[in-house]
């Protein structure tokens, strides 16, 4: 219901669609015609959002760390999104967020600005953001990072009036304009990792597993950079359905159908296929969702 076109074919919000329809006839072997009255739609502004986080760097010096992950604008229109990051078990203080100024990768104090309030600046529609999670000295842990639409977040399908860019309606797509990403954080792990997280989005806008709520799975595997073939599955869980184009890798959208891309889904199952690694740890972040009926 919510699956997402791809996002050079989609109209851009604001744009104006006018229908007027004519009739025709003849009268005393006269031609005559009328046209209606003039209908208007402004086609309105989706809101989605995709995180991938991509495993952690060291910083230039001192015990901290910088982690590394890209935000994606995947709704229609341009939108600012704010984040926030934590530590599932440490107390040992704050995880500021931080963005990639210089496009270089790598988090450099001198270049790479805090983000004012955990907001990023507005995202043309497709555009990813580099960002960093900094993080105090810890050795085993779970980060969770999360963000939302600047303009609102919700069930699928909930609206703002008016919010939209050109000022037409915005609406939530599949992803609720919310989207999450854990990742578990080791001082040195001796191999991959494979770790799943979940987010209900009820109807009403609650967190409640009700009927017709949708659940987003985020799985982040972490390769130590020596794997070959890996391949992530997962089974659509009992009384549920997949949420037809709802699978993502690395935030970027994979089609349902098994094809030239890596990955495939169906009512069964997800499969996908992660990149090849090029000899250093590096972390994929598949995501996809379910509706229950």
């Amino acid at each position: 219901m919510f699956a997402a076109a791809p996002l050079a074919a989609q109209t851009a919000p604001g744009t104006a669609i006018d229908n007027v329809a004519e009739a025709r006839w003849s009268m005393a072997a006269e031609p005559a015609a009328s046209r209606s009255n003039r209908n208007r739609l402004i086609v309105g502004e989706r809101l989605d959002v995709a995180l991938a986080p991509d495993g952690p760097l060291p910083a230039p010096s001192g015990p901290a760390r910088a982690v590394r992950f890209t935000l994606r604008n995947t709704g229609t229109g341009s939108e600012a999104f704010t984040l926030a990051a934590t530590l599932a078990r440490s107390a040992a203080g704050e995880v500021l967020l931080a963005a990639d100024g210089d496009g270089d990768g790598r988090y450099d104090p001198a270049r790479d600005a805090l983000l004012p309030d955990g907001q990023t600046p507005a995202l043309a529609t497709g555009t990813a953001l580099t960002l960093f999670a900094l993080l105090p000295a810890v050795d085993r842990d779970t980060l969770a990072i999360e963000a939302r639409a600047l303009t609102g977040s919700g069930a699928p399908g909930t609206v703002f009036p008016g919010a939209g860019d050109g000022g037409g309606d915005a609406v939530t797509g599949v992803t609720g304009a919310r989207a999450q990403a854990m990742l578990p954080l080791e001082s040195d792990p001796a191999g991959p990792t494979l770790v799943k997280s979940q987010a209900v989005r009820a109807l009403d806008g609650s967190e409640r597993a009700s009927a017709g709520a949708i659940v987003t799975y985020t799985l982040s595997a972490r390769l130590a950079g020596t794997e070959a073939d890996a391949i992530v599955t997962d089974p659509i869980p009992a009384g549920t359905r997949y949420l037809s184009g709802s699978l993502t890798l690395d935030g970027r959208p994979l089609s349902d159908a098994v094809d030239a891309d890596p990955g495939g889904a169906d009512d069964a199952r997800v499969t996908v296929r992660l990149p090849a690694p090029a000899g250093t740890p590096a972390t994929h972040t598949v995501q996809f969702a379910v509706q229950i009926p």
